[in-house]
Protein backbone atom coordinates (compact mmCIF):
# COMPACT_ATOMS: atom_id res chain seq x y z
CA UNK A 1 0.00 0.00 0.00
CA UNK A 2 1.36 3.29 -1.00
CA UNK A 3 1.99 6.20 1.69
CA UNK A 4 -0.29 8.90 2.69
CA UNK A 5 0.53 11.84 3.06
CA UNK A 6 -1.01 15.28 4.40
CA UNK A 7 1.39 17.55 2.22
CA UNK A 8 -0.71 19.45 0.37
CA UNK A 9 -3.35 20.80 3.05
CA UNK A 10 -0.77 21.43 5.92
CA UNK A 11 1.63 23.71 2.82
CA UNK A 12 -1.62 25.63 2.80
CA UNK A 13 -2.41 25.82 6.28
CA UNK A 14 1.37 26.72 6.43
CA UNK A 15 0.82 29.40 3.41
CA UNK A 16 -2.19 31.04 4.86
CA UNK A 17 -0.69 31.42 7.76
CA UNK A 18 3.18 32.97 6.78
CA UNK A 19 0.91 35.27 4.30
CA UNK A 20 -1.23 36.60 7.26
CA UNK A 21 1.99 37.30 9.25
CA UNK A 22 3.67 39.25 6.32
CA UNK A 23 5.21 42.35 8.05
CA UNK A 24 5.92 41.05 10.68
CA UNK A 25 9.76 41.30 12.53
CA UNK A 26 11.91 38.35 11.92
CA UNK A 27 11.46 35.21 12.86
CA UNK A 28 7.63 35.51 12.88
CA UNK A 29 7.22 36.64 9.04
CA UNK A 30 9.54 33.64 8.14
CA UNK A 31 9.28 30.53 10.65
CA UNK A 32 5.47 28.52 11.23
CA UNK A 33 5.59 27.99 14.30
CA UNK A 34 6.81 31.82 15.66
CA UNK A 35 3.92 33.04 12.63
CA UNK A 36 1.45 30.67 14.20
CA UNK A 37 1.80 32.19 17.25
CA UNK A 38 2.13 35.89 16.40
CA UNK A 39 -1.37 35.69 14.18
CA UNK A 40 -3.07 34.25 16.92
CA UNK A 41 -1.98 36.65 19.13
CA UNK A 42 -2.94 39.62 16.97
CA UNK A 43 -5.84 37.96 16.27
CA UNK A 44 -6.98 37.86 20.25
CA UNK A 45 -5.69 41.76 20.49
CA UNK A 46 -8.01 42.33 17.26
CA UNK A 47 -11.52 41.00 19.43
CA UNK A 48 -10.41 42.67 22.37
CA UNK A 49 -9.97 45.81 20.77
CA UNK A 50 -12.87 45.92 18.98
CA UNK A 51 -14.39 46.42 21.97
CA UNK A 52 -11.95 48.89 23.24
CA UNK A 53 -12.81 50.90 20.37
CA UNK A 54 -15.92 51.25 21.03
CA UNK A 55 -15.56 52.69 24.70
CA UNK A 56 -12.82 54.89 23.97
CA UNK A 57 -15.34 56.39 21.28
CA UNK A 58 -17.94 57.01 23.32
CA UNK A 59 -15.41 58.74 26.04
CA UNK A 60 -15.06 61.24 23.11
CA UNK A 61 -18.49 62.13 22.48
CA UNK A 62 -18.46 62.26 26.47
CA UNK A 63 -15.60 64.53 26.44
CA UNK A 64 -17.08 66.68 23.82
CA UNK A 65 -20.86 67.22 25.29
CA UNK A 66 -19.07 68.21 28.67
CA UNK A 67 -16.61 70.53 27.22
CA UNK A 68 -20.04 72.21 25.25
CA UNK A 69 -21.87 71.80 28.76
CA UNK A 70 -19.01 73.62 30.50
CA UNK A 71 -19.32 76.51 28.43
CA UNK A 72 -23.19 77.12 29.05
CA UNK A 73 -22.32 77.08 32.33
CA UNK A 74 -23.78 73.13 33.33
CA UNK A 75 -22.15 70.09 33.80
CA UNK A 76 -22.57 66.92 31.70
CA UNK A 77 -24.00 64.84 34.31
CA UNK A 78 -26.51 67.88 35.31
CA UNK A 79 -27.39 68.17 31.89
CA UNK A 80 -28.36 64.48 30.75
CA UNK A 81 -30.50 64.32 33.97
CA UNK A 82 -32.16 67.57 32.52
CA UNK A 83 -32.61 65.49 29.29
CA UNK A 84 -33.91 62.63 30.80
CA UNK A 85 -36.46 64.26 32.80
CA UNK A 86 -37.62 66.46 29.68
CA UNK A 87 -38.01 63.22 27.68
CA UNK A 88 -35.58 64.07 24.95
CA UNK A 89 -33.94 60.63 24.13
CA UNK A 90 -30.91 61.76 22.29
CA UNK A 91 -28.17 59.48 21.74
CA UNK A 92 -24.33 61.01 22.97
CA UNK A 93 -23.42 60.49 19.39
CA UNK A 94 -25.89 62.66 18.10
CA UNK A 95 -25.06 65.36 21.07
CA UNK A 96 -21.70 65.14 20.40
CA UNK A 97 -22.01 65.55 16.60
CA UNK A 98 -24.11 68.53 17.40
CA UNK A 99 -21.35 69.90 19.63
CA UNK A 100 -19.11 69.73 16.91
CA UNK A 101 -21.08 70.98 14.14
CA UNK A 102 -23.85 72.86 15.27
CA UNK A 103 -23.52 74.40 18.63
CA UNK A 104 -26.38 76.84 18.50
CA UNK A 105 -28.91 73.49 18.64
CA UNK A 106 -26.90 71.93 21.63
CA UNK A 107 -27.28 75.20 23.52
CA UNK A 108 -30.66 75.18 22.95
CA UNK A 109 -30.90 71.70 24.47
CA UNK A 110 -28.44 72.64 27.33
CA UNK A 111 -31.48 75.19 27.96
CA UNK A 112 -34.04 73.00 28.41
CA UNK A 113 -31.95 70.88 30.14
CA UNK A 114 -30.85 73.83 32.47
CA UNK A 115 -34.15 75.29 33.33
CA UNK A 116 -35.94 71.51 34.71
CA UNK A 117 -32.40 70.80 36.64
CA UNK A 118 -32.17 74.29 38.32
CA UNK A 119 -36.17 74.57 39.07
CA UNK A 120 -36.98 73.90 42.44
CA UNK A 121 -38.92 70.80 43.62
CA UNK A 122 -41.75 70.17 45.82
CA UNK A 123 -40.92 71.45 49.41
CA UNK A 124 -40.64 69.22 51.58
CA UNK A 125 -41.70 70.05 56.09
CA UNK A 126 -38.55 70.08 58.15
CA UNK A 127 -40.11 67.90 61.41
CA UNK A 128 -38.34 69.79 64.57
CA UNK A 129 -40.14 68.33 67.35
CA UNK A 130 -41.34 65.12 68.13
CA UNK A 131 -45.18 64.95 68.74
CA UNK A 132 -46.39 63.12 71.16
CA UNK A 133 -49.08 60.68 68.76
CA UNK A 134 -45.01 59.56 67.48
CA UNK A 135 -44.31 58.32 71.07
CA UNK A 136 -47.31 56.22 71.37
CA UNK A 137 -46.87 53.53 68.43
CA UNK A 138 -43.54 53.08 69.59
CA UNK A 139 -44.54 52.07 73.10
CA UNK A 140 -47.27 49.87 71.29
CA UNK A 141 -44.40 47.99 69.24
CA UNK A 142 -42.22 47.20 72.48
CA UNK A 143 -45.24 45.94 74.08
CA UNK A 144 -45.96 44.04 71.19
CA UNK A 145 -42.64 42.37 71.28
CA UNK A 146 -42.98 41.36 74.84
CA UNK A 147 -46.04 39.46 74.02
CA UNK A 148 -44.12 38.06 70.90
CA UNK A 149 -41.00 37.21 73.41
CA UNK A 150 -43.40 35.65 75.83
CA UNK A 151 -44.99 33.66 73.12
CA UNK A 152 -41.71 31.97 72.00
CA UNK A 153 -40.37 29.84 74.48
CA UNK A 154 -36.50 29.21 74.64
CA UNK A 155 -35.39 26.16 74.03
CA UNK A 156 -34.58 24.06 76.99
CA UNK A 157 -30.82 22.97 77.78
CA UNK A 158 -30.39 19.77 79.71
CA UNK A 159 -26.94 20.66 81.36
CA UNK A 160 -27.03 24.13 82.99
CA UNK A 161 -23.64 25.75 82.94
CA UNK A 162 -22.31 27.55 85.92
CA UNK A 163 -20.93 30.84 86.27
CA UNK A 164 -17.16 30.77 87.83
CA UNK A 165 -17.22 32.11 91.44
CA UNK A 166 -14.60 34.92 89.97
CA UNK A 167 -17.23 36.62 88.46
CA UNK A 168 -19.66 36.42 91.50
CA UNK A 169 -16.74 37.70 93.37
CA UNK A 170 -16.28 40.71 91.00
CA UNK A 171 -20.22 41.13 91.27
CA UNK A 172 -20.47 40.99 95.10
CA UNK A 173 -17.96 43.73 95.14
CA UNK A 174 -19.36 46.37 92.99
CA UNK A 175 -22.35 46.17 94.87
CA UNK A 176 -20.46 46.84 97.96
CA UNK A 177 -18.99 49.59 96.40
CA UNK A 178 -21.92 51.24 95.26
CA UNK A 179 -24.12 50.91 98.24
CA UNK A 180 -21.01 52.54 100.03
CA UNK A 181 -20.94 55.33 97.70
CA UNK A 182 -22.57 58.58 98.95
CA UNK A 183 -25.62 59.91 96.89
CA UNK A 184 -25.14 63.23 95.82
Amino acid sequence: MTRATNAVASRKRKKRVLKQAKGQFGHRSKRYQQADRSVNKGLVYAYRDRRVKKREIKSLWIVRINAACRDAGMTYSRFIKGLKEAKIEINRQMLSDLAVNSPVALKKLIKIAQELVTSPGPKLKKITKIEKEEKAPKVAKEVKVSKIKKEIKAPKVEKEVKAPKVAKEKKETKEIKAKAKPKA
